[in-house]
């Protein structure tokens, strides 16, 4: 019985750890997307592809594929132009019988030079 208890514990904490490991990944990921499409002469749309790349390359291919990222423009509240990109979707649980029940959702604005 204590068994089965410390066994939910290690895969609580795993979990947990996944979770946080993966959101700091897609979190730097799109940053670092916004930083690129808020360069002169870049598309928005290429942002959120460099943040796909860069959650591919941080994590694996499917986790890149359950959180896509896209690039997009928008305006601060002065009227500014921003490179957008956002990221988000549904992380697995280790623990198969409960599915897809982390959300992970990333938002990054970063002033579009020119």
């Amino acid at each position: 019985m204590i068994a089965v208890l410390l066994l939910f514990l290690v895969f609580a904490v795993l979990q947990v750890v996944i979770y946080l490991y993966v959101r700091n990944i897609v979190q730097a990921s799109a940053a670092a997307g916004a930083r690129y499409a808020a360069n002169q002469g870049v598309d928005y749309a290429a942002g959120g592809e460099h943040a796909s790349a860069l959650v591919r390359q941080g994590s694996s291919a499917a986790i890149a594929r359950d959180l896509p990222c896209r690039g997009s423009p928008g305006l601060d509240v002065t009227g500014l132009p921003l490179a957008v990109v956002h990221c988000g979707g549904h992380l697995k649980s280790i623990f198969l019988p409960l599915g897809r029940v982390l959300s992970i959702d990333v938002t990054a604005r970063v002033l579009k030079e020119g």
